[in-house]
């Protein structure tokens, strides 16, 4: 059955996150999940079932002592950044238009298959980990990550 919003997936979504990120933390771990507070329909990647990693985009607000140029990201399948399941990747933040001394962000294209399978002694249902750090600075960020299913 071909869905004309999703192609040929018969779900999609956007797992997302509002946190902080900081230099000082050699590896920033978020989990990307429902996040419903924030982002009212926001919803992880279903379990057990081959799933689109589409895109991912951060949004960096009230940035401090810095300002970040660049972040470096990968996803991972577990809480602790162990299992990657895309490589590392460093881009470089593009300065908001009318605030680019306190908005950046940037949006990536992931686009790779993943099968999201629930091995209780490492995976948290529905929730798929990224693991980022910026250059410089201290910032609020949000992060959403696109998937079908």
């Amino acid at each position: 059955m071909n869905l004309p919003r999703y192609g040929a997936w018969s779900r999609a979504g956007t797992a997302a996150l509002r946190s902080t990120i900081d230099t000082t933390v050699a590896g920033n771990i978020y989990a990307l999940t429902t996040s419903a507070a924030n982002f009212p329909i926001s919803g992880g990647p279903p379990d057990n079932t081959y799933v689109w990693l589409d895109s991912i985009t951060f949004e960096l607000s009230n940035i401090a002592a810095g300002p970040a140029s660049t972040i470096t990201f990968f996803l991972a399948r577990d809480a602790a950044g162990d299992r990657p399941i895309t490589p590392q990747t460093t881009t470089t933040l593009v300065l908001g238009a009318t605030t680019p001394a306190t908005r950046r962000g940037v949006s990536v294209l992931i686009e790779r298959p993943y099968v999201n399978e629930l091995v209780a002694t490492i995976d948290v249902s529905e929730t798929i980990y990224c693991v980022a750090t910026v250059d410089a600075g201290t910032a609020d960020i949000d992060i959403r990550l696109n998937w079908r299913a």
